[in-house]
């Protein structure tokens, strides 16, 4: 069991996570596979090791070999992301097993453009270098290549951004590739994993990729969908003991309860619409089969005989429904780590959400689940740093209230400074007087308040500009923490940073499995 406690983003330059210790991966993945050969839970017509033999072949074409997975979706990942799978190379080097890739791409991109921080005047400004259509609701799988004009604007631009840094960093070679697999037929996805096999070649860090919307198995659709209430039951209540753990109120946290709708269920798979949208899918059980929806959009209608057999499952499913299915964040969890791998290794907020999938695998499946690993890290690129801190702002924030209260403590020598002062203190002393005097004399002591207000303002007009010069120098504080935000970001795209900082992070990944 991970120490959910102690799986915290590495705060430094080159500090690295994986836990637990990488000696400790090779023992988890073999004891998982032992664990594994005693699973006997009927799964359709066979056990669930029987359907596992089965994925795996698909998979793999060998039953057999040691499997240690990651996955990610196939966007611009940064060293943090990067790092799974060069401890997953280094799991597979000490155990013989293979190391393989999970390309999620029936996800929907977070964002469209890659983003790269740039020089501006004085400081540094983000860059966004669009690569897709500025849409979320596409899922990767349905996004086009980049070719043309497009392509050569794509490129052209992070060169311009990167300026002399670009030569020293992996992007020459990764856009050689990307550019090089437009004609592929794979999509934009298929560029992006031509340029990240250019970055993983140069580094020793060799796995396979396999995009989920070819691999994952309709069987396990077929088994929800022939026990959708006892499944629905299984994940809600895995929830809900998720939420009391981390004293968690908001039922929608972190993500919703599956729903019923009179004899239908929500099952936690995706179905696309004509437009490639992704919509949620339905079940409802009738004497012709299962009918299943998208939202209330009817698919088609499955027969019962047919959903039952490992034979004929994921022919009638996709032979009887209008759109293809895809499996939600943990549906695919399900998948990868009962009926797919050995050992998987997840990042920080995968490692602490897969509880979520612990809790399914024991209430649904009835094994105990298999132990899995996260691995993260933080790289800095090599970008100037500003000398100031977040103490700074506070003071100059404080300086630039203070001197329209107290404009004495900041002005330079003046020929009507003093009496100006004098006349103010003495200002002071009299609402003071007012305020303890009785009975309260309020008019008098609003007059006090405004004479002084009046002075004070007057002292301040002896040095125009001052107050915004003040206020002029917490802007600029403001301006220099927000470009140290930008220098010391840790989500920028591995390919962007020089290739010998990527190599040592590869480095220090393997002297830890030493």
């Amino acid at each position: 069991m991970l120490d959910f406690s102690a799986l915290n983003t590495p705060a430094h330059d080159g500090d690295l996570l994986i836990a637990p210790h990488p000696p400790r991966l090779a023992q988890l993945l073999e004891e998982n596979r032992r664990r594994i050969e005693q699973w006997d839970t009927p799964v359709l017509d066979v056990t669930l090791r029987e359907l596992r033999r089965r994925v795996r072949e698909q998979l793999l074409g060998n039953t057999d070999a040691p499997l240690v997975m990651t996955g990610h979706q196939p966007d611009f990942i940064h060293p943090g992301v990067w790092a799974k799978h060069a401890v997953a190379r280094l799991v597979a080097d000490q155990t013989g097993a293979t190391a393989l890739n999970l390309v999620v791409d029936q996800d929907t991109p977070k964002d469209t453009a890659l983003v790269i921080p740039a020089q501006r005047d004085a400081n540094l400004q983000l860059g966004r270098m669009a690569y897709a259509e500025a849409t979320q609701e596409r899922p990767f799988e349905r996004i086009p290549a980049l070719t043309g004009e497009a392509l050569r604007c794509f490129a052209g631009s992070i060169r311009d951004a990167l300026g002399e840094a670009f030569a020293a960093s992996f992007m020459p070679a990764y856009l050689q590739a990307f550019s090089a697999a437009a004609d592929s037929g794979g999509g934009l996805v298929g560029q992006i994993l031509a340029g990240r096999r250019a970055i993983d070649t140069s580094l020793g860090v060799a796995y396979e990729n396999r995009r989920v919307s070819k691999v994952w198995s309709q069987w396990q659709a077929a088994d929800l969908m022939l026990n959708a209430a006892r499944f629905v039951r299984a994940y809600n209540e895995a929830l809900a003991a998720y939420r009391r753990q981390l004293n968690i109120k908001s039922p929608s946290r972190p993500i919703p309860d599956l729903q019923q709708d009179g004899e239908r269920l929500e099952l936690p798979l995706w179905a696309y619409g004509r437009d490639s949208t992704r919509r949620r899918v339905w079940v409802k059980p009738d004497p012709a089969g299962i009918e299943v929806f998208a939202e209330r959009d009817s698919l088609g209608r499955v027969r019962v005989g047919d959903l039952g057999r490992t034979e004929s499952a994921a022919q009638a499913i996709q032979e009887n429904l209008s759109a293809p299915l895809r499996p939600r964040a943990l549906t695919l969890m399900l998948w990868a780590r009962l009926f797919a791998c050995d050992l998987f290794i997840h990042g920080i907020g995968g490692a602490k959400y897969d509880r979520i999938t612990d809790g399914i695998i024991e209430r649904y499946y009835r094994v105990s689940p298999p132990a899995y690993a996260c691995a993260s890290a933080t790289l800095h690129l090599p970008l100037p740093r500003q000398a100031v801190t977040a103490a700074d702002l506070r003071e100059a924030r404080r300086r630039a209230r203070d001197v329209h209260h107290n404009p004495q403590r900041y002005l330079d020598p003046h020929p009507q400074r003093a009496a100006l002062e004098s006349a103010a203190a003495e200002a002071v002393r009299q609402a003071q007087a007012l305020r303890a005097g009785q009975p309260r004399n309020h008019v008098a002591r609003r007059e006090a308040f405004r004479q002084i207000r009046r002075l004070k303002a007057d002292l301040l007009a002896l040095q125009p500009g001052l107050a915004e010069m003040l206020s002029s120098r917490g802007r600029d504080i403001e301006a220099q923490l927000a470009h140290n935000r930008i220098a010391t970001g840790r989500e920028y795209f591995v390919g962007l940073y020089p290739r010998e900082k990527v190599a040592g992070l590869a480095d220090a990944i393997r002297a830890r499995g030493a």
